[in-house]
Parts: structure tokens; sequence; C-alpha cells
């Protein structure tokens, strides 16, 4: 708030005139730049990594389930079947081929003689 005082004198009177005024100050105007944000369209790269991430939680979430639910376990009892198997064969293989050798061998020797 400000105050003016305007002091004359009267021409033809020689009065003096006093003219108090009271301002009220007027409100500081702010000037505030607000930052403009433009939004952009998401583009293919950002929807690849949505899938990628949505494929990644889905394969992470049945691989929980599927070993809470004991499924790893009766695979483990499968292929521990299936390696015995194939080590019974070949073993049973390899006999018979040592063995084809040794009949082989003698009948070169029996042969020779």
């Amino acid at each position: 708030m400000h105050r003016e005082k305007d002091v004359r004198y009267d021409p033809k009177t020689g009065e003096q005139i006093v003219r108090d005024d009271v301002y009220a100050d007027r409100p500081v105007e702010r000037i505030v730049e607000r930052p403009t944000i433009i939004k952009k369209r998401a583009g293919i790269g950002t929807w690849l990594g949505g899938l990628v991430v949505g494929i990644l939680l889905t394969a992470g979430g049945l691989t929980l389930l599927a070993n809470q639910q004991g499924s790893y376990q009766s695979a483990g009892a499968v292929v521990d079947e299936k390696v015995d198997s194939a080590e019974r064969t070949a073993r049973s293989t390899a006999e018979e081929a040592g063995d084809a050798a040794k009949t082989a061998g003698n009948k070169i020797e029996n042969a020779t003689d």
C-alpha cells in the first residue's frame, strides 16, 4: 500500500488544497512457465518389450506351478529309469560284441591251425 500526497494552492483564493490518495498495491504478477508434456504413442519397441516380459512372467509362473505340483520329481524318475535302461542295453551290447570278437578270434585261430 502506498500514499500519494498532492499539495496545491487555489489560484483564486490562495487556499492550500491537500489531496491524500491511498492506493493498494497491485498484486505482483508472476509468470510461471510450466513444462509442456507431450505424450508420445508407444512404438514397436514398447510393445515388443511388454510381450517379452509377459512371456517371461508366464514361463516363470508355470515353472513355479510345476515345481509345486511335483512334475519335476516325476520327470526326474522317468529320466532315471530311461538312463538305467540305456545303461543295461549298452552293457549287454558291449558284452555281445566282446563275445562275437572272441568267437571270431577263435575261428581265425582254428582256421590257421
